[in-house]
């Protein structure tokens, strides 16, 4: 569990989310039924956290948050923090994220519309060693 009572596996289910924020339970939703569509087309893969770790870096980028793995290489590299300084703290919270299970950080401070924006991200759940 995080320090915020959300669960840090993947949920099943609406219940299993009770007592989190709006926005935790909104991509609970979102992502379940992208996860949904990915397993019935069978391109939904499976990632130990070894596995996530090595793509720690902008030209590789996945992280976990709540068992999901997500590739967000795209967003990195085409995040404005790169040439602009006003996102450049933000590039830089992500960027050290990148290759671990960050779901506290990002469930505490991602809007429910923030959340949304990860799902066309989605690549996998995490498994077991």
């Amino acid at each position: 569990m995080s320090s915020a009572g959300c669960p840090a596996a993947v949920a099943s289910s609406t219940a299993a989310t009770a007592g989190c924020s709006l926005a935790a339970q909104t991509h609970e939703r979102v992502a379940s039924m992208i996860e949904a569509r990915m397993e019935k087309k069978g391109c939904l893969g499976r990632y130990t956290m070894s596995e996530v770790a090595q793509h720690n870096h902008k030209d590789s980028a996945w992280l976990v948050v709540s068992g999901r793995v997500y590739d967000i290489t795209q967003h990195v590299l085409s995040h404005p923090g790169w040439t602009s300084g006003c996102g450049t703290s933000q590039l830089l919270a992500i960027l050290r994220t990148l290759g671990t299970d960050c779901t506290d950080e990002v469930l505490m401070v991602h809007s429910a519309r923030a959340l949304a924006q990860l799902a066309p991200y989605l690549i996998g759940l995490l498994v077991e060693e």
